[in-house]
């Protein structure tokens, strides 16, 4: 070994890069006083520089290298023997960000908080945001929306109401005087109301104050006339109390709010995963938005002199009839699989109801299981993410506590 080397104990077997090719070359990294010296390996100096002048990057997984003034870079060979160098030899320590970085339990607290931080900003933080962003918003502005929003759904999802004129001004008559008898200072909410076929019993609330029932809302509530009225009017109790709340634009904004997170956490590679996670992070708030509904729609019930025995009835009506479509199609698919075992096999006999019962049992199973346990969403009044349906035909079952209309 030549003498020029240095001091095997106080240096650094390194990769030397002269940064005017590509190659690699062994090396030896020491200091001398207040300077650091690349020796090659037969001992000549290929580079040296003050100690003052460098930047030792942070360390980055296995991965240790250094950029010389030369335009030249020595890489490290061996990641503990690199950090007991600069540690030991060049006397600097690693900052307390650089030691959290390659540990990994402190990188495993970090996901942790992050993943907490996020889930604190769906749930309270967005609806929040939006609550605090509605006084920003005009009722014109507001309606503007509303009417945007009511023509794309009557586009989309709402086929013409097939009520008789005298039937839409039976119920328009019937509310109209029920918001009277709720609000005899003229301090309703205000609201226009709207008939459509939905295919189910149904309402729902839009921005601005837009109302909509269903035509199978009014023909469910006509089969039971003991409880028609408060059916009805409890129906739209529940969804004037959204218009009341301004939910339909906390749904909107907090969507947007919840939009805008998304894709700016996930970037633009995947429109899925940013509508997944609006979806996901909307499915709470609209619960809570729900019971607040309900509540307002008792007070307005109790404020007609009526009591929640027709909303009782429209919840376990929805209920059963959701029911009795799962099994139904339950049914509809056993057949059909049947069927086509059974022509697979050249049987040209239809199927018994006894096969059909045995293929479907574990569907037929499943339904009559959730109906014991009561389903935690119904088809009822607004968009989804309700609350259980036992729930909220308990809330209707108790005793209506007299309070003045909001």
């Amino acid at each position: 070994m030549s003498d020029n080397l240095p001091n095997p104990q106080t240096s650094l077997a390194v990769l030397y890069f002269d940064g005017k090719t590509a190659q690699a070359n062994p090396a030896q990294l020491s200091v001398q006083g207040q300077m650091l010296l690349v020796h090659s390996a037969d001992g000549e100096l290929r580079h040296q520089q003050a100690l003052g002048g460098l930047h030792w990057p942070e360390a980055i997984l296995h991965t240790r290298m250094l950029t010389l003034s030369n335009g030249g870079q020595v890489q490290g060979i061996d990641t503990p023997a690199w950090d007991g160098f600069v540690r030991n030899v060049v006397g600097q320590r690693p900052g307390w960000v650089q030691r959290l970085q390659v540990r990994w339990q402190a990188a495993l607290a970090a996901v942790v908080v992050l993943a907490a931080g996020g889930v604190a900003g769906y749930v309270w933080g967005i609806p929040a945001a939006a609550r605090a962003s509605l006084s920003l918003i005009s009722p014109e502005a507001e309606r503007r929306m509303g009417e945007e929003a009511l023509a794309q759904f009557e586009r989309l999802a709402c086929k013409p109401s097939k009520l008789s004129p005298e039937q839409r001004t039976h119920w328009q008559t019937k509310i109209s005087a029920a918001v009277k008898s709720a609000y005899p200072k003229g301090n309703a909410p205000a609201y226009e109301l709207t008939f459509c076929k939905l295919g189910a019993p149904n309402a729902l609330a839009m921005p601005g104050g837009f109302v909509v029932l269903s035509d199978e809302l009014v023909r469910m509530a006509e089969r039971y006339p003991q409880v028609a009225d408060s059916m009805v009017i409890g129906v739209f109790g529940h969804e004037l109390g959204h218009v009341r709340h301004r939910h339909g634009m906390q749904h909107l904004v907090s969507t947007s709010l919840v939009g805008a997170v998304s894709a700016f956490m996930l970037g633009d590679v995947s429109g899925f995963a940013a509508t997944a996670a609006t979806a996901l992070g909307q499915a709470s708030y609209s619960r809570d938005k729900e019971r607040e509904a309900d509540a307002f729609g008792r007070m307005f019930l109790h404020a007609n002199g009526m009591n929640g025995l027709g909303m009782v009835k429209f919840f376990s009506s929805v209920h059963q009839e959701r029911l009795e479509a799962q099994t139904s199609r339950c049914l509809d698919e056993a057949t059909e699989r049947v069927r086509r075992r059974a022509l697979s096999e050249g049987l040209t006999t239809p199927p018994s109801a006894e096969e059909v019962q045995a293929e479907a049992k574990a569907c037929v199973q499943a339904v009559a299981d959730s109906k014991r346990r009561e389903p935690s969403e119904s088809i009822g009044a607004g968009f989804a993410g309700h609350p259980a349906d036992a729930e909220r035909i308990s809330f209707f079952e108790q005793a209506v506590v007299a309070a003045p209309m909001p």
